[in-house]
């Protein structure tokens, strides 16, 4: 998961002010916006099973769904998180590409999917259809981003092997859930410890704004 969804209803007075006063306001109090979102978010998520109906849009969920698991991945289910009560996700797995698929729907950003792996030594690897929101990726955890892309041709652009490593942690829908959980928490723990830069909430401001 993008640890920057975590911090969108926290920036969302900003993100959806109009474009002079959110260029205004990041080039005065960038910072200052960007450490408060951070401190009022969760440094740890749980994931819960999802009622039905959780899901805003459930057809595009659906067929996003049958894509990928076409593709090979096995359902681990849907699932909302109570400390981010905006968002709703499916999680799937691919035990032999070793690789995690999310599907998210957010009340204010919408719909989008990726694919996702962790490596033994700690990194990992993520292919979203999210655009490019401003933020600086964490070391050793690259964000390849293509919007627009259907399932099957962002799996096939995780798999090649440019993209993949020697050494990815086996996959499986019945530990999706920790991989996604504990992901979310060194993330953020990361994020809090580095913060959010003047730079980089200009950069979100200007991609709002695009």
């Amino acid at each position: 998961m993008q640890w920057w969804i975590a911090i969108l209803g926290a920036l969302a007075a900003f993100l959806f002010a109009g474009p002079l006063l959110r260029f205004a306001s990041a080039a005065v109090l960038g910072r200052q916006i960007a450490d408060q979102a951070l401190a009022k978010q969760p440094d740890a998520i749980h994931l819960e099973p999802a009622s039905p109906g959780a899901w805003q849009d459930p057809d595009n969920a659906r067929q996003v769904t049958d894509a990928i698991r076409a593709l090979g991945f096995e359902a681990a289910g849907t699932f909302t998180i109570p400390e981010l009560p905006e968002v709703t996700l499916a999680l799937l797995a691919h035990p032999s590409a070793r690789l995690y698929a999310a599907i998210y729907q957010h009340t204010r950003a919408g719909a989008w999917f990726e694919f996702f792996r962790r490596n033994a030594d700690g990194t990992g690897a993520t292919f979203t259809t999210l655009p490019p929101n401003g933020l600086s990726d964490r070391p050793g955890h690259p964000v390849v981003r293509a919007p627009g892309s259907d399932p099957r041709a962002l799996f096939e652009r995780a798999t090649s092997p440019r993209n993949t490593t020697s050494d990815p942690e086996p996959a499986s829908a019945l530990g999706s859930i920790h991989v996604f959980e504990s992901g979310y928490a060194e993330a953020m723990a990361w994020r809090k410890q580095n913060g959010v830069s003047r730079a980089e909430v200009m950069r979100v401001a200007s991609k709002r704004a695009a």
